[in-house]
């Protein structure tokens, strides 16, 4: 078996000071046997999406599944868009984002929706927490988490630009180490400015 993409709605609860928002997860299947990871792939495997229009670029390897749903959520209505992406080894690379209402920034720093984010993520995992800490790119602040849930390892990025939320997220399971393109995908995430659509 390999990793599955659950039912893209209503899987995840992201709580905003109290408020649910609806998000879907990436679970590896129980039990999952999978193939050990190849070691660096061909750079003809990896493809560049890039996304000027939703602000990013970001190297895969393949051709990820792109959804955009709307939900209707406490904090109001939230488009909230993903690429996804199981590769042959059996990781899940995620790309999420949605915007924020502007009342939502004026009750909470950047510092704590993205530890929101982040405790959110390791909630819904049902994992434990293996390593936290900020980071950013440029001047977008941003937090990274590791932590390993039933089946798999998953290690997660979060930045926030203006109103936007970007969750960069590689699912490995258990049965799979982590090798280098997961590192790759994670560490070459870049924000454009972005252009209108």
């Amino acid at each position: 078996m390999r990793l599955r993409f659950l039912t893209p709605w209503l899987v995840g609860a992201f709580l905003v000071g109290g408020v649910l928002a609806a998000l879907p997860r990436v679970r590896a299947a129980e039990g999952a046997a999978v193939p050990a990871p190849s070691a660096e792939l061909p750079a003809t495997a990896w493809r560049t999406l890039s996304q000027p229009v939703d602000g990013f670029v970001v190297p895969l390897p393949g051709v990820p599944r792109a959804t955009t749903q709307d939900a209707l959520t406490p904090i109001g209505g939230i488009a909230y868009h993903s690429f996804t992406l199981q590769a042959k080894d059996g990781v899940g690379y995620s790309v999420y984002w949605f915007d924020y209402p502007p009342w939502v920034l004026q009750l909470k720093t950047p510092a704590q929706l993205l530890q929101q984010a982040a405790d959110w993520l390791v909630r819904t995992m049902d994992g434990r927490l293996t390593g936290q800490g900020t980071l950013t790119t440029g001047r977008v602040p941003g937090r990274w988490v590791s932590l390993s849930g039933p089946g798999q390892a998953v290690q997660a990025r979060f930045y926030l630009s203006g109103a936007r939320l970007y969750q960069v997220e590689a699912a490995v399971p258990s049965a799979v180490m982590a090798g280098p393109d997961v590192r790759i995908f994670l560490a070459s995430f870049r924000l454009l400015r972005r252009t209108p659509g």
